[in-house]
């Protein structure tokens, strides 16, 4: 991994933490629709909307509309634990990122951990970077853009530190 890689992988940190989120929100609704089977009617979901083409449930014979709901609702929840499934399968390897992400960037200071977390999760230019800075941390004499640019490669090397050994988890 390289210092490239590496601004990149921080760059795409709040896209990443934005998808697991929204994930997480979803397998929650997913959850409490199972808990609660009238939700499911809420969304107007059931075995039979589904698309063209795509294989339907295995067909029962059964003559019952009271026995085919029950079955039905027990087709869509296995369908909706599936989804539940899925969808953690699909954010695992995100979340392993993200925290290592979070977590190396505990190893930096205060004031590095900002600089790192203005340039690359907030995308804020130099000047931008230096204000913001110098507003959140008053000291005796302001630093300047150049200082918050090697304050930044600084902090850049020793992250490249943590995340060289881990770089097989972001490929």
């Amino acid at each position: 991994m390289n210092k490239i890689q590496l601004e990149k992988i921080l760059r795409e940190y709040k896209i990443k933490k934005s998808i697991i989120d929204t994930t997480n929100a979803r397998i929650q609704a997913y959850t409490d629709a199972i808990k609660n089977p009238e939700l499911i009617a809420s969304w107007g979901y059931s075995i039979n909307t589904r698309e063209l083409g795509m294989p339907g449930a295995p067909l029962r014979n059964i003559s019952s509309p009271v026995e085919r709901e029950i079955c039905d609702n027990e087709l869509t929840i296995e369908i909706i634990q599936e989804w539940i499934e899925e969808d953690r399968n699909r954010i695992y390897r995100l979340n392993l990122q993200i925290g290592i992400i979070e977590n190396s960037l505990q190893a930096l200071t205060t004031q590095e951990r900002y600089i790192i977390k203005m340039k690359y999760f907030e995308k804020m230019n130099w000047n931008n970077i230096e204000l913001n800075f110098n507003n959140e941390f008053k000291q005796k004499n302001d630093i300047t853009s150049e200082q918050t640019k090697k304050i930044n490669a600084q902090s850049i090397n020793n992250l490249l530190k943590i995340f060289i050994p881990l770089e097989n988890i972001f490929i």
